[in-house]
Order: C-alpha cells, then sequence, then structure tokens
C-alpha cells in the first residue's frame, strides 16, 4: 500500500472522526516507538488495527497526557 494510500485512511479514520492528529501521533509513539509517525515504517495492517482501538484509546490517552 503505498503512503499516499495510508494517509488517506488514517484521515478518514482519525481527522473525520473529530480526533486530534497531535494525539493521534503521539499514540502512534507509544504503539511502536521504532516507527513512530513514520507512515513508511507502518504495515496497512498494523495502521488498520491502531486506528480501529485508537479512537476509543485516544480518548483516555488524551486525558492522560493533559494531566
Amino acid at each position: 500500500m503505498s503512503l499516499e494510500e495510508k494517509q488517506q485512511y488514517l484521515c478518514q479514520e482519525i481527522i473525520d472522526g473529530g480526533y486530534s492528529p497531535e494525539q493521534f501521533q503521539e499514540f502512534l509513539e507509544t504503539k511502536k516507538p521504532e516507527a513512530g509517525i513514520d507512515l513508511n515504517l507502518w504495515s496497512f495492517e498494523e495502521l488498520k488495527q491502531v486506528g480501529e482501538y485508537s479512537p476509543r484509546s485516544l480518548s483516555s490517552f488524551g486525558r492522560a497526557i493533559s494531566r
């Protein structure tokens, strides 16, 4: 899958879903520190799993980092 397709998927899941891109970036960095936000180092399947999991997690993650 191309970088552009990954970006489009994440835009639909995260930004269009009303979640903070900054919080999602921080969330990615905690899930796979060696890749961070470099989408070239994430497979589409990994991003899909994180994208499906993150909306619930981002709410609690956002509360944790704002403390």
